[in-house]
């Protein structure tokens, strides 16, 4: 397998900065000369996976499609991905970006995460080869091609048959839920759960007041609380300050006060309770 990645060792200055509305953080080009398997690791960016030569199978969740020439496949951000190259050579290009908008402009699309794959009426391989070529180290090379990537929705948004506009909000609910379930034990921040979203700390404020009537961080409290509650009462041989760091709380003594504002009595009370 050969790799013609990005040539410039640097990411683009605004790839941390997850409150523009678009940014790219690499682009490459890849060729495989057999048939082969490749893994691609989840990780919280969008990639564009575009075919430009040869034949494969990629597998993303639970579905498997077959791919070609001038195919172009959304890989979703913590997705993992298998693609098998049924004839070679094969050749891609791809690029990975994130922002605030991509839901956005997703929406005006037919491709969502059952169905990442859209085989466009119009040959997209030189917009891929601009992309490619016009890597560089100024930020003019940013506008450049962000421009390009703005022209590809544009195009696949015009071939889409649109059933029915994706429900972005509850998407990010979604999204924030399963963070703090795997990651509410840890010192977690709300920006954290912003970023990992997709979307401005302040955004996220928005959404989760609108959707439970209290904020981020209230709703990251009263999870942390109601896990302490089980811990309580299942695992009674667990120290209050063991528990305290199992759901979160660097400090018991803040833990037992807190715990004491929401249930008004203490942790030791409820767990005898």
């Amino acid at each position: 397998m050969k790799d013609n990645n990005f040539d410039f060792p640097y990411q683009f200055s605004i790839s941390e900065n997850y409150n523009t509305s678009l940014n790219v953080s690499a682009i490459g080009k890849s060729i495989r000369e057999e048939k082969s398997s490749t893994y691609f690791v989840p990780n919280k960016f969008y990639t564009f996976h575009y075919v430009l030569r040869g034949e494969a199978e990629i597998t993303q969740g639970n579905s498997t499609f077959k791919i070609s020439s001038n195919d172009i496949v959304v890989i979703f951000p913590e997705s993992l991905c298998e693609l098998t190259v049924t004839q070679e050579p094969y050749i891609n290009f791809w690029l990975n970006f994130r922002g605030i908008d991509i839901l956005n402009l997703l929406s005006y699309t037919n491709i969502n995460a059952t169905n990442p794959v859209f085989s466009p009426k119009q040959n997209l391989s030189e917009l891929f080869e601009k992309l490619y070529d016009m890597q560089g180290p100024e930020p003019y090379h940013q506008a450049q091609i962000l421009s390009i990537i703005y022209d590809i929705f544009s195009i696949i948004m015009k071939e889409s048959v649109i059933n029915k506009k994706i429900d972005y909000k509850k998407y990010y609910i979604a999204k924030f839920i399963d963070y703090i379930e795997k990651n509410y034990s840890n010192n977690i921040q709300i920006s954290d759960i912003a970023k990992y979203i997709g979307i401005s700390s302040c955004q996220l404020y928005r959404v989760v007041t609108s959707e439970f009537g209290i904020s981020p961080v209230k709703f990251l409290t009263e999870y942390r609380i109601n896990a302490s509650k089980i811990f309580l009462k299942k695992e009674k041989e667990l120290k209050i300050g063991n528990i305290s760091k199992l759901c979160g709380f660097s400090d018991p003594l803040y833990f037992s006060r807190l715990f004491y504002k929401y249930m008004g009595i203490s942790p030791s009370e409820y767990r005898n309770s």
